[in-house]
Formats: structure tokens, sequence, C-alpha cells
């Protein structure tokens, strides 16, 4: 192994634990901005349909169906959130397996093989 190569290796290891660790912090924020998106969505619509009961039982002046159609619009913002963090999520899921795949692929290339020690290289060349 070269010296450029040994030197450069914990390098290479560190940088795949920071990814991994990068990762690994992004999908537990997710997966915690995912719980809070779906406990809002139910607020919402139980809002919503409270909302809708009220104006139904009184006839009061104020003009309900404003602020439900507000609500049903905040709705609709939180799902394209949503889907935005779920596709940033895999995009990231993909880089990660990308480079376990790259550092796992280095790795063998860093590594002699074990079939051929530098003793058996050195006496077949003499002869």
């Amino acid at each position: 192994m070269s010296f450029a190569i040994a030197y450069r290796e914990p390098y290479v290891k560190g940088l795949n634990l920071e990814a991994v660790d990068l990762v690994y912090t992004l999908s537990v924020t997710e997966a915690n901005y995912k719980i809070s998106q779906v406990e809002l969505k139910q607020q919402i619509e139980s809002l919503s349909d409270e909302l809708k009961k009220i104006s139904e039982v009184q006839q009061c002046p104020l003009e309900l169906d404003l602020y439900v159609r507000k609500l049903l619009n905040a709705k609709l913002k939180i799902t394209v959130v949503s889907n935005i963090l779920q596709t940033a999520q895999e995009r990231l899921n993909k880089v990660h397996q990308m480079i376990a795949r790259e550092s796992a692929r280095r790795k063998t290339l860093l590594e002699p093989s074990p079939s051929c020690s530098p003793l058996e290289v050195s006496h077949t060349s003499i002869q």
C-alpha cells in the first residue's frame, strides 16, 4: 500500500462516518417532522369540522367558510411540504447507499488480496 493511499484512508473513513451521521440525523428529524405534520393535519381537520358545525348550528353573521378555506389551504401546503421532505429523504438514502458502495469498493481496492503475498511476487519475478 502506498503512502498516499495509507494517508488518505483515514480521511475517507472519516467522511463516510460523517455522511452516515448526517443521513441518520436527517432521517430522525424528518420522521419527527412527519409526526408533527400528521398531528397538525388532524387538528386542522378537527377544527374545520368544528367550525362547520358551529356555522350550521348558529346562524351567526360571521363568515366561517373563509376560515374553513384557509384551514384547508394550510392542510394542502402541509401535504406539499411532506411530499418534498419525503423526496429529499429518498435522495438522501440513495446518497447514503452510494457512499456505502463506494467506500466498500475502495476498501477492497486498498486491501491486498490474500491469494498473492509480496514474497510470492518477488520470487516469481526472480525466476
